[in-house]
Order: structure tokens, then sequence, then C-alpha cells
């Protein structure tokens, strides 16, 4: 089997989930001795060749997805490389790319990765961004700067936990998202939230749900990772150019740190991240011991914490940053946001009930749910809907790694002191992080519903897309916008060409 992954920028190793992900596509092709491209249009840098690199037997080329001429003969003539499979991590890749395939290997699947559904982050962040303002107004009221009511803030995480996915009336990116998944034979989401909503809310049916490519932890933990009383300080990682991140970061700097360095003097918050921001460089001038780190050198060092602070208001997807800390044996403080998609029960417990455990291997026959089973299934769709909830307390079956329910500056402030000060419930959401990605983040897992899933989508391609009537409207004359737009980019730029060379 031959498979294309086409990405707007080449990963970089353990710098994001995304690129985590990437990587563990590849990986996964690697594995069953796939041959696999790499094609990307930006510039690589001399570590980006080396990331990809490692992988001995995968192809890289750049390529501009506007130039016809380019990507014919790179397809074509170039590579003699016909792709049985074309995945495109995100939506707006599979634009710029899918057309190409489409036209060129008309017997290719075409396979979109979300990564995250950006329409649904950006309609979550415009929903903070409004009630901004009323906190912001209430805090003149109330003759203070530093404090947030509380009231507001609960308020404004029910809303944006309640409102769901964008309208196509009031998003044009919500439409490109869908038209983008509507072109794919076969969508993948990280997130079994997004997951339950694209097949219950707006029937993706053809959408299934692989979360990380970790190496699986094991469930014995040694004590050495566990002890308490060597682990210090509180962390936070991100990439700041990531706007819930930043938003995450002001508001910890702001709001919940001074609280919790007037209860934990002698502990330290250690910032750590890429792309830093003005306003967060010069921090250690605060004196409230908030100390920034620069871009961590190794995933490693998070072992030495005691507690990452994670407080999203908004965002959408799988959290790295959040599964890095339980692979780390860290516990996390984030919200209900953070933990979408990350419990241990989940909306679709089959994936996880079929696969035997002791053998890694599909069982002959696809396992009956039994009914404890279909009752956490149940519970995780009634939760996800957000729907008639009662927000006041904490659903007691949702096991996580830490703390998220969180609405308020005092929650996430008493939840990490929490964390912090008391050893047995330390160890005990230590664990439960632990399990969690034992049981859902595992590479041998994964891999195995990527290999399974892939193939029974590409054994029955044809039959798919002869009953899929939107997918074949998609892709009618008329609708091929995206295309379109790259012959217009084609022609202009080749007009240019010509037009300079006879001006001389």
């Amino acid at each position: 089997m031959k498979v294309a992954i086409f990405s707007l920028l080449w990963p970089k190793n353990n710098f994001s989930a995304a690129c985590v992900r990437t990587f563990g596509y590849v990986l996964c092709q690697l594995k069953e001795n796939q041959e696999t491209l790499f094609i990307s249009p930006s510039k690589k840098t001399k570590q980006q060749i080396s990331d990809i690199q490692m992988f001995s037997n995968v192809k890289i080329y750049e390529a501009d997805y506007n130039n016809f001429e380019t990507m014919d003969f790179l397809l074509s003539k170039q590579l003699n490389f016909v792709p049985d499979i074309a995945i495109f991590d995100t939506f707006v890749c599979e634009e710029k790319f899918s057309h190409y395939i489409h036209t060129k290997f008309p017997n290719c699947m075409k396979v979109l990765d979300l990564q995250d559904i950006h329409s649904l982050r950006h309609k979550r962040q415009q929903i903070v961004e409004d009630m901004e303002d009323n906190l912001k107004q209430k805090m003149i009221q109330n003759g203070s700067q530093n404090e947030l009511d509380p009231e507001i803030e609960r308020n404004m995480m029910q809303k944006v936990l309640q409102e769901g996915f964008p309208s196509g009336s009031e998003s044009e990116e919500f439409n490109r998202e869908m038209a983008s998944m509507l072109r794919s034979d076969l969508v993948i989401t990280c997130s079994d939230y997004e997951y339950f909503r694209l097949r219950n809310h707006l029937n993706i049916h053809n959408t299934e749900l692989l979360t990380f490519f970790h190496e699986t932890p094991s469930l014995e933990i040694d004590e050495r990772e566990t002890n308490f009383q060597k682990k210090r300080n509180f962390v936070w990682i991100g990439n700041q150019s990531h706007y819930p991140n930043a938003d995450s970061l002001k508001y910890i700097i702001n709001y919940i740190w001074p609280k919790i360095h007037e209860r934990l003097p002698d502990a330290q918050l250690h910032i750590y991240g890429s792309n830093f921001k003005q306003e967060f460089s010069n921090l250690d001038k605060l004196n409230i011991n908030i100390f920034s780190r620069g871009v961590m050198p190794s995933l490693e060092r998070l072992a030495k914490y005691r507690v990452m602070l994670a407080p999203l208001r908004y965002g959408a997807g799988i959290k790295g940053k959040i599964v890095d800390s339980w692979l780390h044996k860290v516990p996390v403080v984030t919200s209900p946001i953070g933990a979408e998609g990350l419990y241990y029960d989940t909306a679709y417990e089959s994936i996880y009930t079929d696969i035997d455990q002791g053998q890694y291997t599909y069982k002959d026959m696809m396992t009956q749910i039994n009914r404890e089973q279909i009752q956490n299934q149940q519970k995780m769709e009634s939760f996800y809907s957000y729907s008639n909830f009662d927000f006041s307390k904490q659903p007691d079956h949702l096991k996580f790694g830490g703390k998220f329910w969180n609405f308020t500056v005092d929650d996430y402030v008493n939840s990490a002191i929490e964390l912090y000060t008391n050893e047995e419930e330390w160890k005990k959401q230590v664990i439960a992080g632990n399990e969690i990605c034992n049981r859902r983040m595992g590479f041998t897992r994964n891999n195995l519903v990527y290999m399974m899933k892939f193939n029974e989508y590409l054994m029955n391609l044809r039959d798919n897309r002869k009953r899929n009537n939107l997918y074949n409207l998609t892709w009618s004359e008329t609708l091929r916008s995206t295309q379109n737009f790259a012959k217009y980019i084609n022609e202009k730029n080749r007009n240019k060409l010509f037009s300079s060379k006879h001006s001389k």
C-alpha cells in the first residue's frame, strides 16, 4: 500500500499535538512497511529535514499547490508514485491539494484528518471575547482591577460548552470545513466529543476516531515516578501563537497565580513554550515566583513538576499538553474544555471493547458491549450534549487525571492548591491520567484501529462513493471552487511570468 501525506507545514518533532499526530501516521505506515510520500509547500529547515528523515523510507518533497505544472510533474512523472491513500492534515490542506489527487488518481482514498474543528474553536473564542466586555464592566463597577465576577465566568463557560457548532449562516469557515468533510472518503477526528457531534448532529457518518500514537505506558507505575516530595512547582507549556494558549497564560498570570502565590508563597510557576509574546517575556520581574523558561529542551523535564496548570477557556480537539503531562506522571488542573475528549469513559466504547487487551489484536468477532459499557457510553453522550445539565455539581462518573470541573478563578485556585498539597489525592489523579493514556493514547492500540479502519474503507471505496450522493455532489464541476481557484492563481502567475520575460 502506498500512502501520500499532505501538510501545509513540515512537522517539528514534539512541537505540538498536531505534529505528534502527523508523525504518528508516518510511524503507522512504516510499521506496516508501506511506501510513504510527504508533500508540503513550506520551505524546510535543517531540523525539520532531520526530524522527517529519521524515518528512512519516507520521501519528502516541496510542492506549490498553486502551480499545476509542478504538481502534475511531481505526481505523474518525477515520483512514479500512485497512492492508494492520501491523508490531508486539516481542512485547509485538503482544499489546496485534494483536487489534484481526485483528478490524477480517482481510485485513491482521500482522508481528512481534522486535528480539531477550527470553526468550533473560533466560535468558542468569539463567545469568550464577547463576554470579556461584561467581565471588564463588572470589574469597573466593583472598583477592582483584579477580581473577575464568578457568576459571569460561570455563565461564560456554560455558554461556551452549550453553544456547539456555528451555523453555516454565521461562519464561512464552518461551511468550508463541512465541504471538506463531504469531499473526503474518510474523516478522522482525535476527540470523541467531536466524533459524537459530527456523527449525531451533522450526520457525517464516515467519521472515525483516532487519538494519539504515544508509546503505551504500563499500568504498573514505578514508585520513583510518583515521589510526591521530589516533585516541585507548577508548570505551563504551549505554543503562545495559538490563541487558546495565549488566553490561558494571560488568565493565569493576571488572576489565578497571584492568588495561588498568596497561599503557597514558596511554590513557583515555570512557563515553557515557543513564540513567546512580548507581554510574557519578562515575567521574572513580577516578583511573584513566575519564571519564563523558553522552549522545553525535552518533554522529560515535565516529570520534575508536581502540577500542570491549563485553564483553557476555549479550544477544541485533544490538548497535547495534558496528555504529555500524564505520560510524565503530572496531574492537570484544567476546565471542561481542556478535559473534552480525554475522559476514561468514552462516547465510542466499542473501539476499546473489540480490541484484545492482552494480544493487541481485534477479536475474531466484534464483541457485544456489555450493559455497564453501554451505560458508560450513554452517560458520555448525554454529558457531551451539554444540555439540561446541572453545572453546579461535578459529574461523578467521569474519571480524569486531575481537576477539570473549574469555571471561575477561585475554582482553579482551590483545585491547584488541593492537588499541590494533598499527596493522597495527587497520587490518585496521577494513576487516573496514566490509566487514560494506557487505554486511549497508546501507539499499538491506535495503529491497530488505523489499519483496520483504513483497510475497511479502502475495500469498500467504490460502493461507499456510489451511495454517498453528497460526496458526488461536492465533486461536481459546478461546486469545485477550490480547484477552480487554484487554476485562476496558476494562470495569474503564468501571465506574470510571461509578462516579465517579454518586458526585458
